[in-house]
């Protein structure tokens, strides 16, 4: 089994929403009350980015939201999961996952790419990552190389690579 597994998640619609009434376009999908927190409730992915502002990922069979200034987004979007996906993540990025909390949301650049970051609060479930769609051949190939160095030095402790 591979240390480190990347999923693609294709089943969410992707949404900036921003303005006074940006709280209002969820019609009864429960939001995060802080800036720079999300929330994961019944498959939808909430995270309050500023004070008026959200990045909001729904379930594609769930009500989208509708306002104004509501606009898609496009995001590539993995769940990264494994034993080993932390350090990946340390390989990439210079943020501390260990200090990760679950349920925490962070905005970040892995790799020099701007993305978002949201810790499944279930153990074991790893993260998962939003980025520009057009980063996506380059940054999956950058994990798959790291991945696969990973799995190298686990397979040669001990040794020099």
């Amino acid at each position: 089994m591979k240390s480190v597994q990347l999923t693609p998640i294709t089943d969410w619609q992707a949404w900036i929403l921003t303005g006074p009434d940006s709280t209002s376009a969820f019609a009864g999908i429960e939001i995060p009350t802080e800036v720079m927190t999300a929330v994961f409730s019944d498959g939808n992915l909430i995270a309050k980015t500023g004070r008026d502002e959200f990045l909001a990922f729904i379930k594609d069979t769930a009500a989208q939201p509708q306002s104004s200034w509501c606009f898609r987004r496009h995001d590539r979007i993995l769940h990264i999961q494994g034993h080993a996906w932390t350090e990946l993540m340390l390989c990439l990025c210079q943020f501390d996952f260990h200090q990760m909390q679950p349920g925490e949301w962070q905005m970040l650049a892995v790799a020099g790419i701007n993305c978002w970051l949201w810790k499944d609060p279930h153990p074991d479930q790893g993260i998962l990552i939003g980025f520009d769609p057009g980063y996506a051949e380059y940054l999956e190939h950058i994990f798959h190389d790291v991945i696969n160095e990973i799995e190298l030095r686990s397979v040669n402790l001990g040794g020099a690579l």
